[in-house]
């Protein structure tokens, strides 16, 4: 779900991209974002149907999940990266 969406090193300053090289950059996350909703609107909706609710009630569960997730991937590419030392405590077995 795009998480910890990470920006270059803070000393390396980001290539400059003209707006055809940002939407190509941009455009893959979004077409996998895309993707994730609609197989969990489809398959909540299947399952739904399969259970027995109506088919009206079943796509708009579908679509509010397909939403959720959405919503739960653009918030979880907010987190920012680890710091580099924050698992150091951690001892190596």
């Amino acid at each position: 779900m795009s998480r910890h969406g990470t920006a270059p090193a803070p000393g390396a300053p980001a290539p400059l991209l003209g707006r055809l090289g940002r939407v190509r950059a941009w455009l893959p996350t979004v077409v996998e974002r895309v993707a994730l909703a609609a197989g969990a609107a489809a398959s909540t909706t299947l399952v739904l149907a399969w259970a027995g609710i109506r088919w009206r009630t079943a796509v708009v569960a579908g679509a509010a999940a397909g939403l959720l997730v959405l919503v739960a991937a653009g918030v979880a590419a907010t987190v920012p990266a680890p710091h580099e030392h924050a698992h150091a405590h951690r001892r190596a077995h």
